[in-house]
């Protein structure tokens, strides 16, 4: 997709109402199942996608807050999902939630040990190609990485501070 189709695209569901999430998609989510999440991903397309809990948070913010070990266990299976979801609706990546935090923000917050590198590898390839996409229509782009949540925070600094708390 080109640039001037992802603005348009992206300004127009900015217009649609956000559908919420089910408490079944949350908690799919959040334990990381793979299966119902495909299924509801090809049976619902993008309502799915824009689903937000209460939180203000969608379906990458829960993927990107889950344990290590559950996605370890499947962890071929689970970042091709998150890839798919990155493929299909990358504007995802820049939505903030209630508290300002993208769903990169929470990644950075999480151990950031094995599988969860292959996530972030993810998320920034598609910040990249997002940017080189700005850069050939002309169009400023504003990094992910800088983007600060409610206090203040980029994901470099969420990076950061968790380091250090595992550091004292």
């Amino acid at each position: 997709m080109d640039k001037f189709h992802y603005v348009k695209l992206t300004l127009m569901l900015q217009k649609i109402k956000l559908k919420r999430m089910t408490e079944e998609d949350s908690d799919a989510a959040e334990r990381g199942d793979v299966d119902f999440l495909k299924e509801r991903l090809r049976t619902s397309g993008i309502d799915f996608l824009r689903s937000q809990d209460p939180n203000g948070q969608n379906i990458l913010h829960k993927l990107m807050n889950i344990t290590d070990d559950l996605v370890e266990e499947e962890e071929n299976r689970f970042s091709d999902f998150v890839g798919q979801v990155l493929s299909s609706f990358p504007a995802l990546l820049g939505e903030a939630d209630v508290n300002g935090d993208t769903p990169i923000h929470i990644l950075m917050r999480t151990d950031l040990e094995s599988s969860k590198l292959r996530l972030l590898e993810l998320c920034n390839n598609f910040i990249s190609e997002m940017k080189e996409e700005a850069r050939i229509n002309g169009v400023q782009y504003r990094s992910l990485w800088i983007m600060q949540n409610a206090d203040g925070n980029t994901p470099l600094h969420e990076a950061l501070i968790r380091n250090h708390q595992y550091n004292l």
